[in-house]
């Protein structure tokens, strides 16, 4: 690499750190051109005392936000269970409903 091109690699370099550095000295020389002994930027009213800010205010309620989430995956159970059955037979009935919990010695199957 020649000595041309590394200069030009630097200067390339140092530009995003001399406009941030710029940046920074015109805030700065901005903030110090307001006058900040005067008693609207104080916030004091011409009497002497603070000036009130208007403020809306609003008693707090419960609402139901509905907010639904629509997303595709794969869920996993935390635990699963393995029903088996003491006998071999036909199965005449189903007495449970899918997602419904049970209790423990509940007959389940017939």
């Amino acid at each position: 690499m020649s000595c041309k091109e590394r200069r030009h690699s630097r200067s390339l370099e140092s530009r995003p750190r001399a406009t941030v550095t710029s940046a920074l000295a015109l805030a700065l020389l901005c903030g110090a051109c307001t006058d900040a002994s005067a008693p609207e930027a104080r916030g004091v009213a011409a009497g002497g005392a603070f000036a009130a800010i208007p403020v809306v205010t609003q008693p707090a309620r419960i609402e139901h936000m509905g907010i639904e989430i629509e997303a595709v995956g794969t869920t996993q159970a935390n635990e699963s269970v393995e029903v088996t059955s003491k006998a071999s037979n036909t199965v005449t009935a189903i007495r449970f409903q899918e997602g419904e919990e049970v209790e423990r010695g509940e007959v389940l199957v017939e």
